[in-house]
């Protein structure tokens, strides 16, 4: 807000003049807009979820279904950073009760945090193993244990490798998420190494499609 106010007031004071300045602080306040807005949508959803009031669907969800979706959504995300993006399809139809937009919601907000913190040259994989635990595994900048007891608090940012725009409740509204449909997310890293999230479904609302 700061940033647009500063701009709004030297754009009608006639501070700025020049046709190219002028662009620019136009394009510096749509950028600072359009950050408002998503921590606001942000703001919004992690607040819905924390709702007790707020039911989420109970319908079966093919997690091969959803995998295939969002690996589409993050090749692209990464081939944009030169990354290679390794996935392979789980060997069983696994099929979970819960709410399809929600459960890719929660896949996609890792996904695009395991970019954010890879670099280009590196890889991520992603896969199923056969008990039905859904892998997304970078080669990223890593983190050490205090960070990681960090990661999943609004407005929380590690450190370098955070693009601007981010509003720092990525992993927070992730892990409301997995809390509502009891899915455990089990996160392992290594400064330098990578970071491994592990999302593992509760047995009685789980199964195999054959």
């Amino acid at each position: 807000m700061t940033v647009i106010r500063g701009s709004l007031e030297s754009l009608a004071d006639g501070v700025i003049k020049d046709p190219e300045d002028v662009a620019a602080y136009y394009q510096q306040m749509l950028a600072e807009s359009q950050y408002l807005q998503k921590l606001i949508q942000d703001l919004l959803m992690i607040s819905t979820l924390k709702t007790k009031e707020f039911k989420i669907k109970q319908e079966p969800v093919h997690l091969s279904e959803v995998m295939s979706d969002t690996a589409m959504s993050a090749r692209g995300m990464a081939m944009k950073k030169k990354i290679q993006f390794v996935t392979q399809p789980p060997e069983n139809d696994f099929v979970i009760l819960g709410d399809y937009e929600l459960i890719r919601k929660l896949l996609m907000l890792i996904l695009d945090n395991a970019v954010k913190y890879t670099e280009s040259g590196k890889s991520i994989y992603y896969h199923q193993t056969d008990r039905g635990e859904i892998v997304i595994q970078d080669e990223g900048i890593g983190m050490d244990q205090e960070a990681v007891s960090h990661i999943f608090k609004r407005f929380y940012r590690q450190g370098k490798g955070i693009e601007r725009g981010s509003s720092g409740m990525g992993l927070a509204i992730a892990k409301e998420i997995a809390v509502r449909h009891q899915i455990e997310i089990q996160v392992e890293s290594t400064v330098g190494t990578g970071t491994t999230f592990t999302l593992v479904f509760p047995v009685d609302k789980i199964s195999v499609e054959n």
